[in-house]
């Protein structure tokens, strides 16, 4: 279960609103902590595949990062952000037998459009 106070302490508006260049980056690099973690207990007949699904929920993340920001709205950039990084917070509490199927569930929720 997500702890509703870590959320809130994740990424404080303020620092996306004041450089959302940095918020993004800093979001980046704590998502591909998260994912290196998930090629890290790939079986080694899994690691290509595993490598590859990661690769691509990096990409969409950025991605979505990169939209959020294209709208102009700081605070869009600042959720996205906390999402990501809920999802990213999940893959590393998730077993590492189940790291790779809560990476896809999370993230994949984490890139839905937040209106």
């Amino acid at each position: 279960m997500i702890d509703i106070f870590k959320v809130a302490m994740l990424v404080p508006t303020e620092d996306c609103t004041a450089n959302v260049d940095t918020c993004i980056s800093n979001t980046c690099s704590y998502i591909r902590k998260a994912l290196d973690g998930v090629v890290a207990v790939a079986l080694p007949a899994n690691k290509a595949e595993t490598l590859e699904a990661t690769s691509k929920q990096a990409t969409v993340a950025a991605s979505t990062l990169n939209m959020a920001k294209a709208t102009g709205e700081k605070k869009k950039v600042a959720a996205v952000s906390i999402v990501y990084m809920i999802a990213a917070d999940a893959v590393d509490a998730a077993a590492p037998a189940d790291k790779l199927r809560v990476m896809d569930e999370t993230f994949k929720a984490a890139a839905a459009p937040i209106t």
